[in-house]
């Protein structure tokens, strides 16, 4: 019997969750406890005859307990904590009111008009006091473990974040360097990237209580940049648009967002920009093109803070959007493009491993923010159409990249990439030279003039197809990422499956499973909700084991099977990995058992490697090798355990696994492993 909810709908978009840091509050203790709950979307300027009858208030939060709906989301918390008391969230008493006046101050200063009233020190002292705290206690309110003070705060920060950066150009202070590790722990969580309401939303539900707060839209730049194919209301694929929107963002110049479908483009775009090319800016009544100079003029009219590269530096990088357009539409995989492209990225390392992190030191400037999006462009374009993954020796440019792909002037104007994708698709198909320039005359999405700096989810279902050019590609079903529904979970059965399928070079697609909100099609083609499951012969198979079976009899060549006396070597460390991940005794022997393991598998490959049945690797590895990476991974970040360096046999061991091209091409992203286990040993 699932609880039902009753929260706030978007202002505008009444199929989508709203602004309500309270509603939010209650669906995220829902969330963490795991209940299965009904989410009635509220419209709050047209209530429902229903829902006034059980709210008669008509105010959000409600919830309906045995038939009986309770309002006020402190009693609701407290009604949930008594009900299902596993996982508890109880806050200790002395640590409740912990952050408790930082919302009435960031109230206070958000609707603030007089800038010397105090009311921004008052909320600064609020949050310093804050960050006191954790640097005490954290990385949560009550210590290791999220509690009910944390669900609370949690929207709070949130709305603090977006509101004061959109209606007063502020953000939280780097030097409370604490508490911002809380935000973004706090934000990662599962529970809270499920229920949060997308940045707009917020704004859009702020706006109407302090219009005085709002930015002055005639004094906004107007700049008009390409929507996304299919989807009018959202930014597109343009790197060269996305470049002056991060020159705006970095600079806190308010804007006003024109997104303008380029196969029909609107009269008004045309008179402003005859030869239909994007980006264009508004500067003093008249319209400017080309992204260099818009950039200039908005460097000379708004010089604080400074983004000009040094001349030395200002044309680091600048071949590597070239030698990647080569590559991704090359049909001929000996022609070169790919090996172009590595030296350029090879120098770009370089250049950041002498100068970095930036491409000019420790501050972004001009020339970081046009390698960005050409950057995240390659980076989505290239796995999908080419399957290929970025190099991990190249360890200087993956962290800059890191860096910058993390900024928030790139968060809030990057390109979804489903939308990246849809914009190269045609041009890839086609074989045809893409057009990467200010002019692309690409697109098909009609929009009108919107202000919006907030970007789009992914599906919760993604695909991908690894080969074309085989009419029957092998239907393969795994995790997706948690929080990251377009890149691959953190499973490692569903890993062995895909590397058994490169290792053999099988054609295959695969569908990216949302385990937390699964489709229809697929709980009915596995009706226990397990991943991974296949496709073999118009029939869904589960279980790695079965699956990786029939593989290696319809595809026997190369062989994979592993000698019958081999089979079961390292078959116990996974499960001792997990005894010692979950322990909270040091002494309980989980760790010493964990390294019995080791030693064991270490002998082995001493006395038979390098892989486990000698020369060859074989099934066996390949069962293994995501079950080591799992265990570098979540140790080293939950217990700050570090691999052994007296196992050498299984540390050269580890490095083949991991470096064969299937385990680069499937992997999971060492966050999303992170994510993947954080539950679980949040739950131990």
């Amino acid at each position: 019997m699932a609880l039902e909810a009753a929260v706030k709908a978007a202002v505008g978009a009444p199929d989508l969750i709203g602004d309500c840091p309270f509603s939010h509050r209650v669906l995220l203790t829902l969330e963490e406890k795991k209940l299965c709950y009904e989410v009635h979307l509220i419209n709050l300027s047209d209530k429902p005859s229903w829902f006034l009858e059980v709210s008669p208030g008509g105010k959000v939060p409600v919830v309906k307990f045995d038939d009986k709906w309770v309002s006020d989301s402190d009693v609701i918390v407290g009604i949930l904590e008594e009900k299902y008391p596993e996982p508890s969230l109880v806050t200790p008493p002395e640590l409740s009111s912990v952050g408790s006046k930082i919302f009435d101050a960031f109230v206070k200063f958000l609707k603030s008009k007089d800038a010397n009233d105090g009311s921004e020190q008052a909320l600064l002292e609020e949050l310093k006091a804050f960050d006191e705290h954790l640097k005490a206690h954290g990385p949560y309110v009550a210590g290791d473990k999220v509690t009910a003070v944390d669900l609370s705060l949690a929207p709070k920060l949130y709305h603090l974040d977006v509101a004061l950066s959109h209606f007063k150009n502020w953000s939280i202070p780097k030097e409370l360097a604490s508490l911002i590790a809380y935000k973004e722990l706090i934000f990662a969580r599962e529970s809270f990237v499920k229920t949060k309401a997308e940045p707009k939303y917020v704004i859009a539900g702020w706006e109407p209580k302090f219009p005085s707060c709002s930015i002055d839209q005639k004094m906004a730049i107007e700049v008009a940049v390409k929507a996304a194919v299919g989807a009018p209301n959202v930014i597109g694929d343009c790197p060269f648009s996305q470049r002056v929107l991060l020159t705006l963002e970095e600079k806190k110049v308010p804007y006003k967002l024109h997104l303008i479908n380029l196969s029909d483009k609107p009269i008004w775009f045309l008179e402003v920009s005859p030869e239909g090319k994007v980006p264009v800016v508004k500067f003093d009544d008249k319209w400017v093109s080309d992204s260099d100079v818009i950039v200039g003029i908005l460097e000379e009219k708004y010089p604080e803070p400074s983004l000009v590269s040094p001349p030395e530096f200002s044309s680091v990088g600048s071949k590597i959007n070239g030698a990647f357009v080569k590559m991704l539409k090359s049909k001929d995989p000996n022609d070169g493009s790919e090996l172009a492209l590595l030296e350029e990225l090879k120098a770009l390392d370089e250049h950041l491993k002498a100068h970095g992190p930036y491409v000019a030191g420790e501050k972004v400037t001009a020339v970081d923010l046009s390698l960005a999006p050409k950057l995240y462009n390659l980076d989505i374009a290239l796995g999908h159409f080419k399957k290929w993954i970025f190099p991990v020796n190249l360890n200087s440019l993956s962290k800059y990249k890191e860096l910058l792909f993390a900024r928030e002037s790139f968060m809030k104007t990057k390109v979804a990439p489903e939308h990246v994708i849809s914009g190269w698709e045609p041009k890839v198909n086609a074989a045809a030279e893409p057009v990467i320039s200010d002019s692309e005359p690409k697109v098909n999405a009609a929009a009108e003039p919107v202000i919006s700096d907030s970007e789009p989810k992914a599906n919760a279902v993604a695909e991908h197809v690894v080969s074309d050019s085989e009419p029957k590609a092998i239907e393969v079903a795994v995790k997706a990422a948690v929080g990251a529904l377009d890149v691959i979970g953190d499973c490692p059965f569903a890993q062995r499956v895909l590397l058994t399928l490169e290792e053999k070079k099988v054609p295959y697609k695969w569908h990216l499973i949302d385990l937390s909100d699964k489709p229809s099609w697929f709980l009915e083609v596995s009706p226990e909700g397990k991943v991974p499951v296949a496709k073999i012969d118009d029939k869904w198979v589960p279980d790695s084991d079965v699956i990786v079976g029939i593989l290696e009899e319809k595809y026997p060549k190369p062989i994979l099977a592993t000698p019958p006396e081999f089979s079961s070597v390292g078959s116990k460390i996974s499960g001792a990995f997990v005894k010692f991940l979950k322990s909270k005794d040091p002494n309980d022997g989980s760790e010493q058992a964990l390294l019995e393991e080791l030693k064991a598998l270490n002998e082995h490959l001493n006395a038979h490697g390098p892989y486990v049945a000698g020369e060859k690797v074989t099934a066996v590895d390949l069962s293994l090798a995501p079950k080591l990476y799992h265990l570098d991974v979540a140790l080293g970040h939950f217990k700050k355990w570090i691999f052994p360096e007296n196992l050498t046999s299984l540390s050269k061991y580890k490095e083949l696994l991991f470096a064969r091209e299937s385990f680069v091409k499937t992997k999971a992203a060492p966050e999303h492993v992170i994510s993947g286990w954080e539950a679980k040993v949040n739950a131990a």
